[in-house]
């Protein structure tokens, strides 16, 4: 018998209530080891014999057969891409790895791997002629897990309604990831391969559920892409708790202690891509691409009413604070009353260049020609900072309207 099927057969220990490091007092962590002021983060043996169970090691298996892998730290260098298809050479790999932490306390990391976004056929191919698929994943950082959580909430229930397949996964720290699975979308759109149209896609399906959820088109709101995530079921690298998927219907009794690797159910369910489900996104695409005043207005129960008030906004807009009209200009984009297109095109103007930065993404986010022109002409008088900027919203409507006219 193996060593690694020797310790998956050893009982695991009862789930504490939370769970304290093990090492020594002395020993100063970052504050990004925490999640939101609590420690969770498991000893080394306790993710040893995690990493020691079969179903988890079987499951790490299977994410290598359907994506490329990337290992961090790797053996001798920053990181290695591996596909290793025997149980034992993966324990065998993982414990040095964790016994290199052993023995050197500034090695603070947890060893984890990285799932790469870009999907080919065999997977371990590098040749652009196999990439034929994007996975993305949709997210919220915040200063607490809880808000990042209810922040995709609408997402999650807007997906449902159009019969999207998605998966969610916990980071292991705040953020919930939503990830949209390159199967769930055509394999061609018009004259266009998927890795062809979905980055413009992505942008506008972030504007979209930006302003379905309230999100602010900047830094603060969603973002991610298609550059990947942590495999589930692999340690977040600081925290020591696990990307953990979880189902829609567990999103509100969760609390992070349930990704303690002392803790974790293992299920397959995050890799199951049932066949009627391929290419499911047709009805999704075909709203969010629609101009925002004629989308459907209210998906099951997903609130349409904006935290705030567009006169509260506007107000905002006169502050002699750079911060406050910086955090109008991000709002205005929920309010399709034509003053707050008005504003944000004023916007264009602001003495604060980072004003005017939100201001170019807000525009691109939302519906309306004058957008277009408003930043052709702010295009010529730009700064050389901003010119970038200018250029990438010009970009993302240009291929709206191409997505448009295609999918028609």
């Amino acid at each position: 018998m193996s060593k690694a099927s020797q310790l998956a057969g050893q009982a695991m220990p009862d789930p504490p209530k939370y769970v304290i490091s093990q090492m020594s007092k002395t020993t100063k962590l970052p504050q990004k080891c925490y999640v939101d002021g609590v420690l969770y983060r498991p000893s080394l043996d306790e993710v040893k014999a995690y990493y020691s169970r079969t179903n988890v090691l079987d499951e790490m298996l299977g994410g290598m057969r359907r994506w490329r892998v990337r290992l961090e730290p790797g053996e001798g260098v920053k990181h290695t891409w591996f596909n290793i298809s025997d149980r034992d050479e993966l324990h065998g790999t993982l414990m040095r790895l964790l016994d290199r932490m052993d023995k050197n306390n500034d090695l603070v990391e947890f060893p984890y791997m990285r799932i790469d976004g870009r999907r080919y056929e065999p997977v371990t191919s590098w040749d652009t002629n196999d990439l034929w698929g994007l996975d993305f994943k949709l997210e919220k950082d915040g200063p607490t897990w809880r808000e990042c959580w209810d922040a995709v909430t609408p997402v999650v229930r807007v997906l449902d309604h159009f019969g999207f397949r998605y998966w969610l996964k916990y980071t292991g720290h705040h953020s919930l990831h939503v990830m949209l699975p390159a199967e769930s979308f055509p394999i061609r759109l018009g004259n266009l391969r998927q890795v062809e149209y979905m980055p413009s896609l992505y942008r506008r399906l972030v504007a979209f559920f930006s302003k379905l959820s309230f999100q602010p088109l900047n830094e603060s709101g969603f973002h991610g892409g298609s550059v990947g995530t942590n495999m589930p079921y692999t340690l977040n690298e600081d925290t020591g708790l696990l990307n953990y998927p979880i189902l829609e219907g567990e999103i509100q009794e969760f609390e992070p202690i349930k990704a303690h690797p002392s803790n974790a159910k293992v299920r397959s369910f995050w890799r199951e891509f049932p066949d009627e489900k391929r290419g499911c996104a047709m009805s999704l695409i075909e709203e969010a691409l629609q101009p925002f005043h004629k989308q459907t207005s209210r998906y099951d129960g997903v609130s349409v009413r904006p935290p705030v008030t567009l006169s509260e906004t506007l107000a905002q807009m006169d502050s002699p604070l750079q911060r406050e009209r910086k955090e109008a200009v991000v709002r205005l984009p929920w309010f399709s009353d034509p003053e707050a297109t008005d504003r944000l095109l004023e916007a264009l103007r602001d003495r604060s260049s980072k004003v005017r930065k939100a201001a170019v993404k807000a525009l691109a986010g939302i519906d309306d020609p004058r957008c277009e022109e408003a930043l052709r002409s702010a295009l010529v008088e730009s700064s050389p900072k901003l010119v970038p900027w200018m250029r990438a919203g010009l970009k993302l409507i240009g291929d709206v309207s191409n997505l448009r006219r295609i999918q028609s």
